[in-house]
């Protein structure tokens, strides 16, 4: 199965084991409480004021560059500053100062970590260790000049400045998003998975927004548009044979007004299977949609009409269809829950098993 972070990326694995933040974990007289099928629950708080809180914030409170669960079950975030969460509920800081610039994140056995930084996919490594696996540091492609099929990693100049990883492979290959173009990574060499065709001037060619994901099938999730963000009704996806269509979506979800094609993308992850569970808001507030082969269906809510100002409390779970507090920006799955973590004052954990 896949490992995949931010898409922009990503996509939690089902053969992880789950997020370590259950009753046992905490501390006797605790009063947290798991959430069961359908709820919520605030994780951690990250309120950039609060002194106390400033290390969550670093990691999952501000604008988020990446997300995920790693292998040893717990949840990375990356933003000024590489951060997990522990099995008490706390955020320790894993890197500081040496992943600035850096975007995207996928976590590898071995307490290796994939991201990109100087228009180069990157490798960091227990002590310290950067290895760049692939990209050119400076010059970029431009987007008219036509994208190899295949190329020697190391000698290959991305388009974007962050060319974003956010799935690893069980045969080691890694995927990356460089913004018109999804790349595989094996063995030194990169071999182009898929193409936006560009339409008219460079500024408005599309890019593939919120990078993508990787779904258990071996289908690749993209979201090409010159908006942004993009919107639900865009998503592509993209079989091993490079063959790709939009998704088929009904005209209307269960408890999301209007049509659902027109919500815009705010990220993406794989459901471990065949399917993916994309963010997607707007005026009328934030959702979290469940998309598989045979279902599209409401995961979690969050209505514009609520109270400003309302919050979730850290081991208080709440209906997940009615969450009072402002919906974090991205997410990530494994093993039954989700994860979301970003520009809010809270990091939450949905169960959907």
């Amino acid at each position: 199965m896949r490992r995949s972070g931010k898409a922009y990326l990503s996509a939690g694995m089902a053969s992880m084991v789950l997020l370590g933040l259950t009753a046992c974990d905490s501390k006797p007289g605790s009063t947290w409480k798991e959430p069961a099928k359908g709820q919520a629950v605030a994780v951690l708080q990250t309120d950039a004021d609060n002194k106390a809180q400033e290390v969550a914030y670093d990691g999952f409170g501000g604008t988020p560059e990446g997300i995920t669960y790693g292998p040893d079950g717990l949840v990375y975030g990356l933003g000024t500053s590489l951060v997990t969460i522990t099995k008490d509920h706390k955020a320790k800081v894993i890197l500081d100062d040496q992943i600035e610039g850096m975007a995207g994140l996928v976590a590898l056995p071995g307490g290796k970590f994939l991201t990109s930084a100087d228009s180069q996919l990157v490798e960091l490594g227990p002590g310290r260790r950067k290895t760049a696996l692939a990209g050119v540091a400076g010059k970029n492609r431009k987007l008219r000049d036509p994208a190899p099929k295949t190329v020697s990693a190391s000698q290959y100049h991305f388009a974007a400045s962050q060319p974003v990883p956010f799935a690893a492979e069980p045969d080691g290959s890694i995927m990356i998003a460089d913004y018109n173009v999804i790349w595989r990574l094996k063995d030194g060499h990169l071999t182009r998975t898929y193409q936006i065709p560009g339409r008219g001037p460079a500024k408005d060619w599309p890019a593939i927004s919120p990078g993508g994901a990787a779904s258990g099938t071996q289908t690749l999730y993209v979201s090409p548009s010159t908006d942004d963000p993009s919107h639900v009704g865009g998503i592509t996806a993209i079989g091993a044979d490079g063959s790709s269509h939009t998704i088929t979506l009904p005209r209307h979800i269960a408890g999301v007004p209007g049509d659902p094609a027109s919500l815009k993308v705010r990220w993406m992850t794989d459901d471990g299977a065949d399917g993916i569970y994309v963010h997607a808001g707007d005026s009328s507030g934030s959702y979290v949609l469940h998309l598989a082969a045979e279902k599209a269906e409401l995961v979690a809510k969050h209505s514009s009409k609520n109270e400003s100002g309302s919050t979730c409390k850290p081991g208080k779970p709440v209906d997940a269809k009615n969450i009072p507090c402002e919906m974090p920006t991205s997410l990530a799955y494994s093993s039954g829950s989700l994860i979301m973590a970003g520009l809010t004052s809270a990091v939450l954990k949905i169960s959907t098993k």
